[in-house]
């Protein structure tokens, strides 16, 4: 992540703390309830990129509404309407807050002033792939 992101800075001059204020995560992981694994991994690696703007930024997931084979294969759609409609959806079944999360912006559902979307795809093996994607 932290490649990506420093590669869209140098790249397109985009600093990662103002990306972050317009930002949507498309998360692997669903985030209710923590288990640890992938969750963990996702929130180490948005704070060691975004240090506190993390906090900012929205996480989203769907894979609580469509399950885990077909939430990965609509998950990039789902960014693109995402920044077209500026409408986020809301993290299925988030109930408390998990003190591991610590502050980090679940989405709620609604509307997010949002610009730019950041996609994790991991698949078995640890095969991780990300992409950004930015409305105009």
């Amino acid at each position: 992540m932290e490649r990506l992101v420093s590669g869209v800075e140098q790249r397109h001059g985009i600093d990662r703390h103002a990306m972050a204020r317009e930002l949507v995560f498309i998360s692997h992981e669903t985030y209710t309830p923590a288990r640890g694994g992938s969750a963990s991994a996702e929130v180490f690696a948005l704070r060691k990129t975004f240090g506190a703007s993390a906090n900012d930024l929205v996480v989203c997931n769907t894979k609580g509404f469509t399950g885990h084979p077909m939430g990965v294969g609509v998950e990039d759609a789902v960014a693109v309407k995402i920044l077209e409609k500026q409408v986020v959806p809301p993290v299925p079944n988030y109930r408390e807050p998990d003190p591991e999360l610590g502050t980090l912006n679940l989405s709620k559902g609604g509307h997010y002033p949002v610009r730019y979307a950041l996609r994790l795809a991991a698949g078995f093996g640890s095969q991780i792939a990300m992409t950004v994607l930015r409305s105009h």
